[in-house]
């Protein structure tokens, strides 16, 4: 079955969508674009291009398509990187919760984030009414670990020191009303995604924080797995506790020079 419909009254032979297709499955003929298979990965590119609407991608919400043209001027590269350099990780919340609204609108961000192929392989998961029960299942796994490390680090020397690290309640999560949650057999899907719902987060006035001890602890716990619904062959990439800034940060911070290599 054929997931791209062109129209013939509106096409005007120009041939874009050929030339965009990435998996070139259209063909000209006699000024004319044919849609020659049903190997169609929907990227949507040949809709994107076409100068006049003429394309139609079957299987999506066509209210979906936004029109650019009538959109202001894009943001500017400094505005931009200015955006980019003044993300902060916040580890300070304020005791307020966040909207539902908000929430979709920041997972709208990721939404539309770049996946392999088209995959669109990224779900998310909201952790709110079951945050304490979660955070103490993990740093419960946490804690036992660093017991062993203890023992170990009496022998060996480890690459990373937890055995005087306090591992309490909100040690994870650092108060944050709100978890979102990537999951993805791609890390790569799932990070991209996240960097989506960071920027929006900036602009929506809230901040976040990677907490990475509860990634690597959450895809090899069964209790946590179930407790988020996770099937076997899915992993948490990503896990953002979002909420308001309970602190203000008034510039950027330097960072080491790019190590570039032009070939």
């Amino acid at each position: 079955m054929k997931k791209v419909i062109i129209d013939e009254s509106r096409y005007i032979g120009c041939g874009a969508c050929k030339k965009d297709c990435v998996a070139g499955i259209i063909s000209m003929s006699e000024g004319k674009a044919n849609v020659e298979s049903d190997h169609c990965i929907k990227c949507g590119h040949c809709l994107a291009v076409c100068p006049v609407n003429a394309v139609t991608l079957l299987g999506y919400d066509q209210s979906q398509v936004l029109e650019l043209k009538d959109q202001p001027e894009m943001i500017s590269p400094e505005s931009l990187i200015n955006t980019i350099k003044s993300l902060r990780t916040i580890r300070q919340f304020k005791d307020e919760d966040i909207e539902d609204a908000t929430i979709r609108e920041i997972i709208e961000a990721g939404r539309y984030g770049s996946t392999s192929g088209n995959s669109q392989n990224v779900r998310y998961i909201v952790v709110r009414e079951s945050i304490e029960k979660i955070e103490a299942l993990v740093l419960k796994r946490i804690k036992k670990i660093q017991k062993i490390a203890k023992v170990i680090s009496k022998v060996v020397k480890l690459p990373y020191d937890i055995s005087s690290i306090p591992f309490e309640k909100d040690f994870l999560f650092k108060g944050a009303p709100v978890l979102i949650l990537t999951v993805s057999k791609s890390t790569v899907d799932g990070a991209l995604a996240s960097r989506s719902m960071e920027l929006m987060m900036k602009a929506k006035g809230l901040g976040g924080l990677y907490v990475g001890f509860f990634t690597a602890i959450a895809n090899g716990h069964k209790g946590v797995r179930k407790a988020l619904g996770l099937s076997k062959k899915e992993k948490v990439v990503t896990c953002l506790a979002i909420g308001k800034p309970d602190v203000k940060y008034y510039r950027t911070v330097p960072r080491n020079e790019a190590n570039i290599s032009f070939k």
